[in-house]
């Protein structure tokens, strides 16, 4: 089952769905969370949670990736959102970065089905933090929309 979309307009429990902002559902008497409703990029009507593939990632490319945020850049000649993703990397140097870039694009187009508008590779910072520790989505977008390419 998916979550009840009506639930999240509300402040408090309905029917049983707390209205927290988050996504999941419960099969077998297990909650699996699946993301945050404000973090969701819908992307040709395909949704599409960043915080997974960016697990992958770090998973996968942990020798190069240090972090990585996925946010959706709205196209509206396609009226659709595009992801985006970028990446603080380490020892990647200018011959390595486009073969980098391939390997990111391919392997999430392969295990997640989903391509990426842009990649972009950029130093250690550049990535909007909350005082928690977690990546802060909206803000990294809003500084990927207002220019900030690299630091």
């Amino acid at each position: 089952g998916y979550h009840n979309p009506g639930a999240l307009a509300v402040p408090e429990t309905v029917r049983g769905w707390m209205a927290s902002g988050d996504i999941g559902y419960v099969r077998e008497g297990q909650v699996y969370f699946c993301g945050r409703k404000g973090d969701m990029i819908i992307s040709s009507g395909i949704n599409i949670y960043p915080e997974h593939i960016e697990n992958y990632i770090k998973a996968n490319f942990s020798g190069t990736v240090k972090n990585a945020v996925i946010f959706g850049e709205y196209a509206p000649e396609a009226g659709t959102e595009y992801p985006v993703l970028v990446c603080e990397c380490k020892g990647v140097d200018a011959q390595a970065r486009s073969r980098m870039i391939a390997a990111l694009r391919s392997q999430i187009k392969r295990d997640f089905d989903v391509t990426m508008r842009n990649v972009m590779l950029v130093p250690s910072g550049w990535i909007i933090k909350t005082t928690s520790g977690k990546v802060a989505r909206a803000q990294c977008r809003e500084k990927y929309l207002e220019g900030e390419r690299l630091v």
